[in-house]
């Protein structure tokens, strides 16, 4: 026991500034291991906060450009089918122009029908005309073959009816 006792207290004289040394520096590796820690999951934390912002922004991007894309695509198609409507008046508007010109025009020349005849009677044109009085002649023979027509049916039609009357008195 006395051994150890001495040894303890050799130990102890001899260490004991080193031990004080020892025990002078634990605030201070506290506090480096404090800020280590600390810092590591700040770190951590931040890379962490850092990764979800970056998704986030590349989400957000993706997102404007898809919205960007519709909005062009609504406006290309928009413009189109303007451009579409106004293109069928304007080309509906000129036809009537031209209509209303041709007639105009029609409308004020005289047409010579007798010197046309006369100048050129074995042109093309002349062979309009008399298709046009066939044609005129054709219809009047046709209605007036449809009158008759309907004029018999519609005798016999009234004579059977008559008859029916005076029979069932």
């Amino acid at each position: 026991m006395l051994l150890i006792g001495t040894l303890v207290l050799e130990f102890c004289y001899h260490f004991r500034p080193y031990y004080w040394k020892i025990v002078s520096l634990f605030p201070s590796l506290l506090y480096v291991s404090f800020l280590v820690v600390v810092r590591g999951t700040v770190w951590i934390c931040n890379s962490v906060i850092w990764s979800i912002l970056c998704v986030l922004r590349q989400l957000v991007v993706v997102i404007c450009h898809s919205v960007v894309n519709l909005v062009l695509t609504l406006a290309a198609h928009l413009t189109s089918f303007l451009v579409y409507v106004v293109s069928a008046v304007l080309n509906n508007a000129s036809r009537a122009l031209r209509v209303a010109a041709r007639v105009s025009t029609l409308l004020i020349t005289p047409v010579p029908v007798i010197d046309l005849v006369k100048k050129n009677w074995k042109a093309q044109r002349c062979g309009v005309i008399p298709t046009f009085f066939v044609i005129v002649l054709t219809m009047f023979i046709w209605r007036r073959y449809k009158r008759e027509r309907l004029e018999r049916v519609n005798s016999v039609t009234t004579e059977s009816n008559s008859a029916k009357g005076k029979a069932v008195p």
